[in-house]
This record gives C-alpha cells, structure tokens and sequence, in this order.
C-alpha cells in the first residue's frame, strides 16, 4: 500500500511538473506577443475587461509564486519582501509611494521564482495595473487593509504555512479582479 501510495505521489508529481511547464510555454507565448504587440499594450491595458483578465492573471503568477517563496525561498528573497512590507507601513496615507511599495511587495514574491520571463511578464503590466486602479471611498483605511493582508501573507510565509499564505493572497488579487469589474455608480443631485 506504501509503495502504491509512492507511485501515486510521484505519477503526482509529474503530472504537477507538466502542468507547470505548460505554464510557461503560455505564459512564454504570452510574452512574445505582449513583446510584438507592445504598442498595443496601451490599448489592452486601458480596455476594463482586459485589465480584469490581467488581474486573473497576476493572481494566477503570485500565488503559484508563493510556494516556491515557502518552499525555498533565501534570506535575502526574505529580506526584500519583509523590506516591501515595511515601506507599504510607512506609507499608509500617501497613495503615490503606497501604490509603489505594494509593486515592490508583490514584484519581490515572483522574483523568488528566479523566472525572467514570468517576471517580465509580471513587471509589464503590474504597475499600469496598480496605478490604474479606481479609486476607493476611503484610501487610508484601504492601504490599511491592504498593509494587513501583506503582512498575513508574510506572517504566513515565515510560518511556512502555504495554505494560509495562498489563501490571503488569492482573497487579496481577488477584490482587485472584482473591482475592475464594478459597474460605477451614478451620483443623484
């Protein structure tokens, strides 16, 4: 039974291997045509639905990103991210260096990959994507909970806990997705 429980595992594991290398031929694909078309990019980005299927997207890459960050993720890769961490604190209050801070924390889970082309992938619509994001009611109380959330993914990463950490940041990249797609409400007067 041990031995069937083995195979099973590593029958597993293989197939866990090929769907990752799937991943990166798309996501390669994904990049060639991003790269061709980057006059484009402009044009995809600025389209609400396609920005929702970019936030689809990142949430897919950083939270495959955070496993490897649990499995094998150095002191320096750590380091950065705990950095990122603390700068999103300090600029709780001020939108334009918070919005920056929240890239460095999210860039610094996918650069443990050490996966150029999902970095690139990442780095190339990350930051239109946050800084076109719309706007909240309340955006300190918002960086707040966004602040809160980061610290619970890297509370979760120390912890080594990737259920928790994966649980948090698809809850997190999962309110951006839904608020791309949030039909604007019309002010009476």
């Amino acid at each position: 039974l041990l031995l069937l429980l083995l195979l099973l595992l590593l029958l597993l594991l293989r197939l866990l291997l090929l769907l990752l290398l799937l991943l990166l031929l798309l996501l390669l694909l994904l990049l060639l045509l991003l790269h061709h078309h980057r006059h484009h990019l402009k044009e995809i980005l600025d389209d609400t639905e396609s920005q929702a299927y970019l936030e689809q997207m990142r949430q897919f890459i950083e939270v495959g990103a955070l496993r490897t960050v649990i499995e094998s993720s150095s002191e320096v890769n750590l380091a950065r991210i705990h950095k990122a961490l603390v700068e999103c604190h300090h600029s709780i209050g001020d939108q334009k260096t918070f919005a920056k801070a929240d890239v460095a924390f999210h860039r610094a889970i996918v650069k443990v990959v050490d996966n150029p082309i999902m970095l690139n992938l990442h780095d190339m619509f990350i930051r239109s994507l946050l800084f076109s994001r719309p706007p909240v009611s309340n955006q300190r109380e918002h960086n707040t909970m966004v602040y809160q959330e980061h610290k619970s993914i890297y509370e979760a990463i120390l912890r080594k806990d990737a259920e928790a950490a994966m649980a948090v940041m698809n809850q997190h990249l999962h309110r951006s997705y839904k608020i791309r797609l949030q039909v604007p409400s019309v002010k009476r007067g």
